[in-house]
């Protein structure tokens, strides 16, 4: 009976650990993502964001072992469909990595208030709703649902949660 019931707390002490993990994966879900043109926002593709397996500290370059959290993001757009592993943007002062500084971002995140995936050719952050998020010196955009994506050659877009 003293086995049944230390098997019994085990298994449930898993399931909170997961439960708490599941509850702070701000990534899982749908989006459809909106083309910004001063207008309505006519949507322009839908991709799928999961959690996956953390990738092996001896799978990734030197300076991605900070962070193994991993997101697989599929997307069908037109005839094609597409599946890419993300991870989130690293943030180890210790290491000497912020990858929020080039963007002037640093003290958003430190706040709790951004937070980015990366992609390799597109990066995909999450703010409070209504900020005006600054690009450089002079470009800025104001989010209206604080989900927003910059793709290499196409350039920034809105998201929006679907699920």
């Amino acid at each position: 009976m003293k086995t049944t019931f230390l098997s019994i707390l085990f298994i449930f002490a898993i399931n909170l650990c997961n439960a708490q993990e599941i509850k702070s994966d701000i990534w899982s879900g749908s989006y459809g993502i909106y083309a910004l043109n001063g207008k309505e926002l006519p949507r322009i593709d839908t991709i799928k964001m999961v959690k996956t397996k953390d990738a092996k500290i001896e799978d990734v370059a030197a300076n991605l072992e900070s962070d193994l959290k991993r997101w697989t993001i599929s997307t069908k757009h037109e005839d094609r469909s597409d599946q890419k592993d993300v991870r989130r943007f690293l943030f180890d002062l210790e290491d000497d990595q912020n990858e929020y500084k080039e963007f002037g971002w640093t003290n958003l995140h430190k706040e709790g208030k951004m937070n980015c995936i990366d992609g390799g050719n597109f990066f995909i952050c999450q703010t409070t709703p209504g900020t005006t998020v600054k690009f450089g010196k002079a470009d800025t955009f104001e989010t209206k649902n604080g989900i927003f994506g910059i793709w290499l050659h196409v350039g920034i877009a809105e998201l929006k949660k679907l699920e």
